[in-house]
């Protein structure tokens, strides 16, 4: 009789330690899944990033008698003598703006986004950024297209 005197509650106890260490790996899980969605957010503005400025590399890359028309927020080092190449860097920059977060929203007075710089020999730099939805840093994509010769 002594015996189970002594062992009353102990399945209670058992039962509220079983609980509580459930409770901890369901909130881990959780955690795990948010950090899960935000890095696939954060992969989708990457590959964004990416074909935009794989498109703006092969727009100039086709049109290389055109290619200073491509610039965007910089000056040129090669002159543009095509109306059409100079409104197609204008939708492309339009592109960049609707589809990534927050590009106009950057600190850009120093550097606008995005940016096509031409050297006088062709090459050209293609710089893109982005500022994810509640995220105080600044991401970047840059593709340097060399001219095909």
């Amino acid at each position: 009789m002594k015996s189970l005197k002594r062992q009353a509650g102990v399945s209670l106890l058992e039962g509220l330690i079983a609980m509580a260490i459930f409770a901890v790996a369901v909130l881990g899980l959780l955690a795990l899944q948010t950090n899960l969605l935000r890095e696939s957010a954060q992969s989708q503005y990457r590959v964004e990033a990416s074909l935009l400025g794989s498109s703006m590399a092969g727009l100039i890359s086709t049109d290389t008698g055109n290619a200073g028309c491509y610039a965007v927020n910089t000056t040129s080092a090669m002159g543009c003598a095509s109306a059409d190449s100079t409104a197609a860097a204008e939708r492309w920059r339009q592109e960049v703006v609707a589809r990534l977060p927050n590009t106009q929203a950057l600190p850009v007075a120093s550097m606008p986004n995005p940016t096509v710089a031409i050297a006088a020999d062709g090459t050209a730099t293609v710089t893109v950024k982005w500022q994810p939805p509640k995220d105080t840093a600044v991401r970047n994509f840059i593709t340097i297209a060399q001219p095909l010769q």
